[in-house]
């Protein structure tokens, strides 16, 4: 660098919880989760755009809202729970699109 300065490479972050047990690229694991984290937001978001035009209130978007809420969890954030943990965040992703899907579509449905 410029100033001559030394410049640092390697894993920024690494946690040390035991003597000779230190954990590091904890943030970029379980990557397929947080994408799907990521695409349950935007669908989220979409669900509530249609939930405000909806005249039947019998589904709504808390399914999926309250799933996304778990999901910023410390832990489900750096990708250190354990994987049963993680199958539990992916489920409940998965049921609250699954009830979105449906309120959605017999929205849809009703406005053709």
């Amino acid at each position: 660098n410029a100033q001559g300065l030394p410049t640092k490479s390697d894993d920024f972050f690494p946690y040390g919880d035991n003597p000779h047990a230190y954990w590091t690229g904890y943030f970029s694991s379980r990557s397929a989760l947080k994408r799907y984290d990521r695409y349950a937001m935007g669908f989220s978001q979409a669900c509530r755009q249609i939930e405000a035009y909806s005249t039947n209130h019998t589904t709504t978007s808390t399914t999926l809202r309250e799933a996304l809420a778990v999901n910023q969890h410390h832990d489900a954030v750096s990708g250190t729970e354990k994987q049963h943990v993680a199958n539990d965040y992916a489920r409940r992703i998965a049921k609250g699109i699954d009830v979105c899907e449906t309120m959605m579509g017999e929205e849809i449905a009703t406005q053709s």
